[in-house]
């Protein structure tokens, strides 16, 4: 699987390499095989470690092969590399406790972070604004004016939409938690708002005081963890809903994408993503879209 993603690694400047083509494909294929093998008996101690760097390489190279994609014919949704995003956690969450003991313990959540994040969400140099985003009392309080039209736009919908937990009911983009609400039924509002609350909570976590950079990372690619069955099957058939929501997450992606596995990748989805979103949900997009123009996560809106 490492010569697979190498030689996919060269393709990004070299697109045209034969042997590199034919070296990424075929040694994916034989990963692909050998993780199947694997899988097909218990994880424990003696394979924990080759699943799990496999799962993460097969995640990689599943991004990095979309570049490849032609879109000319039309946007390809991303649901295989969040599909294979969640392959990862699936290894970490079986072998979990054997990673922990290995080298592989640093790439590993550890609890610690998970109390880093919490007294940070809890700090008591945090006040919340009237449409609920928590700031540092330090802020400059022209960032409360700056998101002031998104209250106003989404205040008469949520005070409609369905009892929400409290990340929804805090949330920075409460206009777009309440036109996801009248899509259930049929569909259950716990699709989109189950993946809009981590969002949500980590646009809280990119104001200060903030984690690290690699922290909140982490916890963003947490993101397809979060995504049932139903939202990806929805996602394939280019749902509404889904798709917007899917760009939200490139949204806050585009502000932690210091690695060079992932630079780029927020642009390029995002403007494959403003070319399937119905023109009805086109307002849902502008979000998303200034975060690739601006780097910051405000304003949320003019």
């Amino acid at each position: 699987m490492l010569l697979s993603c190498s030689a996919t690694h060269i393709l990004l400047s070299s697109p045209y390499d034969r042997p590199a083509i034919w070296a990424s494909s075929h040694y994916f294929d034989l990963g692909l095989r050998k993780c199947t093998a694997m899988l097909s008996e218990n994880v424990n101690s003696d394979n924990a470690r080759q699943l799990f760097i496999s799962s993460i390489l097969i995640a990689l190279h599943t991004l990095l092969s979309r570049r490849d994609i032609d879109m000319k014919s039309g946007y390809v949704v991303p649901s295989a590399w969040f599909r294979a995003l969640r392959g990862v956690k699936a290894v970490v969450d079986a072998a979990g406790v054997w990673l922990q003991r290995s080298d592989m313990g640093p790439m590993v959540p550890k609890e610690r972070e998970v109390e880093e994040v919490k007294s940070i969400l809890q700090s008591p140099s945090r006040i919340k604004t009237e449409d609920g985003i928590e700031e540092d009392e330090d802020e400059d309080e022209s960032d409360e004016d700056e998101v002031e039209d998104e209250k106003e736009e989404g205040d008469s919908d949520a005070d409609e939409a369905e009892e929400g937990g409290e990340a929804e009911e805090s949330s920075p983009f409460p206009a777009l938690y309440a036109a996801l609400s009248p899509n259930s039924p049929p569909t259950p509002k716990t699709v989109y708002t189950v993946p809009m609350d981590l969002l949500s909570t980590v646009y809280t976590l990119l104001l200060p005081p903030r984690p690290p950079t690699h922290i909140l990372r982490r916890k963003l690619l947490g993101f397809p963890a979060s995504l049932s069955p139903e939202f990806l099957t929805l996602l394939d058939s280019h749902d509404a809903g889904t798709l917007v929501v899917v760009s939200y997450f490139f949204g806050l992606l585009a502000l932690v994408d210091d690695v060079w596995w992932l630079q780029g990748a927020p642009e390029a989805e995002l403007q494959g993503l403003l070319t399937v979103v119905p023109q009805e949900w086109q307002w849902a997009m502008e979000w998303p879209m200034k975060q690739i123009a601006s780097r910051i996560p405000m304003p949320i809106d003019d």
